[in-house]
This record gives C-alpha cells, structure tokens and sequence, in this order.
C-alpha cells in the first residue's frame, strides 16, 4: 500500500503532523510518502509545479491577508494549484491523505483526487468547514449562510460560496472520503457538517509525535521551589490573536502588580518585533528550535502556557507532556481533552483574570511532581505510535474495500 500525503508546507502544525505520521508509517512497515511545497527532509518529496503556479499563489495569499481584518489569522478564502496531477497519478497511491491543503491544491483539483482516489482528509482546523477561517471563536455563521464574517474586511460572501462549492463536492463523492481530526471536538464538529455526513467514517485519531529527541529527563533544570519561575510560550506566529500571548503578558503584568509575583517568560515563534512589552517584564524570544534544541528548552522551564482563544490539539502540549513540562491551558477547542484541572496540569478561560488564577494555582501548588507524572503518563497512553498507525491503516483498508 502506498499513502501519498498531501500537505502545504512540512512546517505548522498541520505540516509536522503530516511528515511525523508518513515517517511512523514507513517505521511501522507502511510506504508513505508527503508531497508538499517545501520537500527538505525523509519521507516529504517537493511538489513539481509551474512558474505560473508560483505566482498565483503569491496573489492567493497577498490577497487573502488584504481582506482579512487585522488582529486574525488570514483566512485561507483562496487557493491555487501548485501540484501537477499526472504527477499524483504517476506514484500510484492506494490513498491520498490531505492534511493542509491551501495553495497547494485548488477545488478542481479536490474533486480530481476524489473521482480517482480514496482520500482521507485530517483536520489540522476548521477551514474544510468554514471555507475560510481557521478557526471561528465564538461565530457560529459557518453552520448556516456565512454572510457578513466577522474577521474579514469584506461582505462580499466568499467564504460562504467557497464553502457551498466544498459541501457540493462532498455531497457528489459521498462515501469516498474519511475525515480525521486528532480532537473529539472537532470530529464532532464535522459530524454536524455536510462534509462529515457525506463521509464514510468520521474518526478522532491523535497526532503523531516524535518521540526521539522528547525522552523523558526525571527532572526539569530549572525546578525551584521558591523565587522567580521560568514560564515558556510556543506559536508559529506569536502576533496570532487566536494563541493568545497578549492574554499571558496581561496576565503577567497583574500578577506581577497586584500579587508581587514575577515570572519569567520565553517565547518562541516569529513576529516577536511587533508585539507591545511592558517594561516590567522578562521576556526572551526565540525565533526558531529544532526538536532537540526544544527538548533543552523544556528542560529548563517551569511550566508551558497555551493560553488559545481557540485550538485543535496542539502537539507542543503533548509534547511537553512527554518530557515533564507542567502544562497551563485553556480550556478550549480539543485542548479540554489533553489538560485536566490539577491532575495533568491547569486549565483556564480565554481571559486574563482566569489565567492570573491558573498561574496562582500554579505557582501555590503542592503536587507539582505527581500532576507532572499523571501527564507524562496520560501523553504515552495517547500517543503511542504503533496504535495511531494501526488506527489509520484499518481506515485506509476499509475504505479501499469499499471502493
């Protein structure tokens, strides 16, 4: 059996997804490949494409970023084709697994792959459910017209046709797809869609991790029990408001003001140049971390904060689960599912008096090591490779035996 991965880029979290899952495969006995825009590393090949191509896509993407409201991430409302069908033919896959797939495939080319293929769609976030946004908060239009969105600077309904043109897709390939989300929250969201009912199976499946370079350490460097604790923030673009950093900075700022507690903060990610810093705080950027140089990292930290206005299944919280990272969340999105109230770690509103709260909590408690041990074991159990493996090779044979 051979599973073609298609994905935008091997970097995201969508991309890493893609590249540990094609790699665990192939570990496991599988051949699996990744066809994506970049192609650096194992198994994750560069898509050949057309100089044309390249250029529309960077139209694609200056136009979405034009039409999105500041303060969101841009919505993806429209995507060319960068890859060469005949080239997709030419591998001969058994199944076509689609992770991110904005500017890497158009809607033509969708309903191409699902008129020749057996295609499992992952759901990184809601795009293949809005048309467009990421992820919606609190907006719940997606679910009916769409008119009028919230986050971007037009009324002009493009999200809405585009999502009417996908659910049209679905509808005419009912049955000759799967859809994966590595959350029960957001598979239950795509039963509520067209898209999930038109589905053969509809399944929540976590995320591969690699493991390698994430062994847990026994004991984290900088674990003190008293005096200034080391608190870590990780976004591929830290300006993103959906992440939340201007949440944890508030929130730091108070505690620091009202409560006399200080806290010191690393943040990894880009954008770091464009985000406002009280004067009063410690915060240290760094751009970019390998998997090894983020395990040191890890290592030397009190605890990791996702404080998402809304999320999937984040694999840096896995992740740090893994090495014995303290976790403080919100309660969010699939997030809920990974971090529970003092037993994996802290949980929290979206919001600043909610997260003051949680890093009290944190830095009063007690049980530091046993929650730290509850985590580490509830992230083995979670992803243990071999299972998530088998999980998708069972789906992938029951939707060739439909065929």
């Amino acid at each position: 059996m051979l599973v073609l991965h298609l994905s935008t880029s091997e970097s995201g979290g969508a991309g890493l997804a893609a590249s540990r899952l094609a790699s665990a495969q192939v570990t496991n006995g599988i051949n699996a490949i990744v066809l994506s825009n970049q192609g650096k590393s194992g198994q994750v090949k560069k898509t050949p494409k057309i100089l044309w191509s390249i250029c529309k896509s960077k139209l694609a993407t200056a136009s979405n970023i034009l039409l999105t409201k500041a303060n969101f991430p841009p919505h993806s409302i429209f995507s060319v084709s960068l890859i060469r069908r005949e080239a997709i033919v030419s591998l001969k896959p058994e199944i076509i697994h689609i992770h991110n797939w904005y500017n890497l495939l158009s809607l033509r080319d969708i309903n191409f792959l699902l008129e020749n293929f057996s295609v499992v769609f992952t759901m990184h976030d809601m795009r293949l459910l809005t048309g467009g946004c990421h992820y919606s908060l609190d907006c719940t239009k997606f679910q009916t017209t769409c008119m009028n969105c919230p986050q971007t600077r037009t009324s002009l309904n493009f999200n809405s046709a585009k999502k009417r043109k996908l659910e049209s897709i679905f509808v005419a390939h009912r049955g000759r797809y799967a859809v994966v989300a590595p959350s029960n929250w957001l598979s239950g969201l795509a039963l509520e869609n067209l898209i999930g009912s038109n589905a053969s199976e509809v399944l929540s499946i976590p995320n591969a991790i690699d493991k390698k370079d994430l062994r847990f350490s026994g004991k984290l460097l900088n674990k003190k029990e008293s005096g200034t604790r080391n608190l870590l923030f990780v976004s591929h673009d830290l300006e993103s408001p959906i992440k939340g950093l201007d949440l944890l900075l508030s929130a730091l700022v108070e505690l620091e003001e009202k409560y006399k507690i200080r806290f010191n903060l690393t943040t990894v990610g880009r954008g770091f140049d464009g985000i406002s810093i009280n004067s009063n705080l410690v915060v240290t950027n760094i751009e970019k971390c390998d998997p090894a140089q983020m395990k040191q990292l890890m290592t030397s930290q009190d605890a990791l904060v996702v404080p998402s206005r809304n999320d999937n299944s984040p694999n840096v919280i896995l992740e740090a689960q893994l090495i014995g990272l303290v976790v403080i969340a919100s309660a969010v999105g699939g997030i809920a599912e990974l971090v529970l109230e003092n037993e994996t770690g802290f949980i929290f509103d979206p919001n600043t008096d909610s997260l003051v709260q949680s890093l009290l909590n944190f830095h009063n408690a007690k049980n530091i090591e046993v929650i730290r041990k509850n985590a580490q074991e509830f992230s083995q159990v979670r992803n243990n490779e071999s299972n998530i493996v088998a999980s998708h090779v069972a789906l992938y044979e029951r939707l060739l035996n439909e065929k």
